[in-house]
């Protein structure tokens, strides 16, 4: 928090009090603008507010700080204890944190300066964690947070066994499992196994720490029915796997051995094994106790869940840490075709060598010829588009003197393109939605001010068909994403005093947006309350500040994110999943929707997944609200500060694409 390295984005709250204690004011020792975090309503026992900070991949959190209100000396709230909760994936409900000791409740601060530290064993493995301020009384709280940590590495999300047994007097159980337990198992949940603390020799040995006999060993005791103990790991991306590392417990006195054998399987998916598991068997003989470190080679096999089996070599089994050593699958196969190449290219004759040169020269002089032509090509029909289509639009256009036919391009065209020279979106800011050159445009000869804004506003956004609200009347708590001049936030109308209570998605100017990027917000709304498609997400109303529309907001209930829809629902043949004649269904509806914009001559210019939602009945919706979100800022390059989408474009649009930015910018291909 105190880095920088969490952006304001990155956090929430369920409430504020006043625009001066938002969440993004929750930095620890920081005094900017009212000083903290104060949620809106006191907090109690019952109550339930919140601060939240998201990551963008998992971390590993080993301890947090808080602190109070100082404000310069005004302030004088604080809280006095608070609850932590975590989740590992956006899907999944909230985790309630609990200590090695069993406590929930962590000890706050007693004054609004000083800063209080809860180390935490074990470590939260977590993507977003929540600070839930708690208090016997009611009373106003204020909070400053920091939190302590690194990415975890292993991107391991769970791993789910058999629930440990009872030795005597010691319980040999997984004390720190944060997943679902039951009687007989443990399911979806990371505890002991994984936390970085190796057991002792003597597995009787009194924990002082915890006050706890045995840990933090955990024990299996072979079956009557079995003799495997299986134990499965889900990771949260696909991982290339060189080794695993197992420290266990070897006392044959006390009938507790080291595996015997033991059976790897990397899996790519959630539902088929590969056909051949990694096998090794252990070779030991003596009767000597002691702990053991077994390193099994993995063969740097690709997966992203792994299934081991152990076979018992006497009665019990006792295991205190599994280590993986992996890394990144997509890193691992860059480096492997970049290494893979150069040893190639070092045993290639010099003749081959030059050869290759030559035909690398011809290539590069054939694509640079054809790159030029493509271009006049693509030029040439867009002046003849500009020519048919000037009279069609004519009715949406404004008469104000400061409002001509084409744009001022040295206000505006560099940061908001009209239009693309190519099927692609190259839109730093605004929308993917590429609209074709005859919108109205500002003049060159006359400057524009903010009353030749407005007269455009009111004489080109028709407003009687939609619904307006007052940007007061939001809370804009959940922030989904942002640009330079654009924030985007979901509302939930549902409590409101309106009409007809819904859960809508706000996309509206900040406050500190200049002339030219007004024009643009309202050029947009002149084109998109124009369209009307059943499979194209309709603008449902207007965002005013004052008397000036500076957003919209569209009607979002019960539809979700397609690409998540898909991955949750992957097509498998024989099982209960989304069927063939769905996917074909929804396949359809985009279709038809692309068909649609080719009608009234709109470029989408980012259709994907990520840019399409979808209901309980598989309707789907396209949108263009993908590139704000922080959720998938993975699925574009930026380059001079704009976002580029060029994942699934032709290789000749892709090569215009860098024709065209090559003269701002220097590309160097290694």
């Amino acid at each position: 928090m105190g880095s920088g390295k969490i952006t304001d984005g990155q956090i929430k709250a369920s409430s504020y009090y006043s625009p001066p204690v938002k969440p993004q004011f929750a930095r620890l020792n920081a005094e900017r603008e009212g000083g903290a975090w104060c949620p809106r309503i006191e907090v109690d026992k019952d109550s339930f507010e919140w601060l939240q900070i998201d990551f963008t991949e998992l971390n590993a959190i080993t301890a947090t700080a808080t602190q109070g209100r100082h404000y310069k000396g005004h302030g004088q709230e604080f809280t006095n204890s608070f609850y932590l909760q975590y989740r590992r994936l956006s899907s999944e409900s909230w985790k309630n944190y609990t200590n090695e000791r069993g406590q929930k409740l962590l000890k706050g601060n007693s004054d609004v300066y000083s800063i209080n530290k809860n180390f935490l064993h074990p470590p939260i493995i977590a993507r977003s964690v929540r600070f839930v301020p708690f208090s016997n009384e009611r009373r106003v709280v204020c909070m400053r947070v920091e939190l302590y940590g690194c990415i975890w590495k292993d991107a391991l999300l769970s791993y789910s066994i058999r629930r440990g047994d009872k030795r005597g007097d010691i319980e040999l159980i997984d004390y720190t499992y944060d997943g679902i337990l039951d009687k007989v198992y443990l399911r979806n949940g990371l505890g002991q196994l994984v936390d970085g603390e190796y057991g002792i020799k003597n597995f009787r040995n009194w924990n002082e720490r915890i006050k706890i006999k045995g840990y933090p060993w955990v024990g299996w005791k072979r079956m009557i029915d079995s003799n495997w103990l299986q134990i499965n790991f889900q990771f949260d991306s696909l991982r290339k796997f060189s080794s695993v590392t197992i420290t266990s417990n070897h006392n044959p006195n006390k009938r507790i051995s080291l595996f015997k054998e033991i059976q790897i399987y990397i899996n790519n998916s959630k539902h088929q094994l590969l056909s051949k598991p990694i096998i090794y068997k252990t070779k030991l003989q003596d009767q000597n106790s002691r702990i053991i470190n077994t390193t099994i080679n993995l063969d740097n096999q690709v997966g992203n869940s792994v299934l081991m089996k152990l076979s018992f070599g006497l009665k019990w089994i006792l295991i205190s840490e599994i280590k993986f050593q992996c890394e990144d699958a997509n890193d691992f196969l860059i480096k492997n075709i970049t290494s893979t190449n150069l040893r190639q290219i070092k045993n290639k004759s010099h003749h081959k060598v030059i050869i290759a040169c030559m035909l690398s020269t011809f290539m590069a002089l054939f694509i640079v010829f054809l790159a030029i032509y493509l271009t006049k090509r693509h030029r040439c029909k867009n002046v003849k588009r500009n020519k048919q289509d000037r009279h069609i639009n004519s009715n949406v256009l404004s008469d104000n003197p400061a409002l001509t036919e084409r744009w001022a391009r040295d206000n505006i065209d560099e940061e908001f393109p009209i239009y693309s020279d190519i099927d692609l979106h190259l839109r730093g800011e605004s929308s993917p939605i590429v609209i074709c050159p005859h919108s109205v445009v500002l003049s060159e000869e006359n400057k524009t001010n903010e009353e030749d804004v407005d007269n455009f506003e009111r004489e080109n956004i028709v407003i009687n068909q939609l619904k307006v609200l007052d940007e007061n009347f939001m809370a804009k708590v959940d922030k989904i994403g942002e640009c330079r001049s654009i924030e985007i936030f979901v509302e939930d109308l549902s409590s409101r005093s309106i009409d007809e209570p819904f859960q809508i998605i706000v996309k509206c100017l900040r406050e500190e947006v200049n002339i030219n990027q007004r024009i643009h917000l309202l050029r947009d709304i002149s084109t998109l309350r124009s369209l009307d498609h059943s499979n194209i997400l309709r603008l449902t109303g207007l965002i005013k500040r004052g008397e000036r529309i500076i957003g919209t907001f569209t009607h979002c209930n019960n539809y979700r994110n397609l690409q998540d829809f898909l991955q949750e629902n992957e097509f498998t043949p024989g099982k209960n999943s989304i069927s063939y004649g769905a996917l074909l269904y929804i396949s359809c509806q985009l279709s038809s929707s692309l068909e649609y914009l080719e009608s009234v001559q709109i470029v989408h210019g980012d259709v994907a997944c990520r840019n399409c939602l979808i209901d309980s009945n598989y309707t789907v919706k396209l949108s263009d609200y993908a590139i704000y979100l922080y959720k998938f800022k993975t699925n574009y390059i930026q380059i001079n500060g704009k976002y580029y989408a060029i994942r699934w474009t032709s290789w000749d649009t892709a090569l215009l694409v860098f024709i065209k930015l090559s003269k701002q910018t220097h590309f160097v291909c290694k």
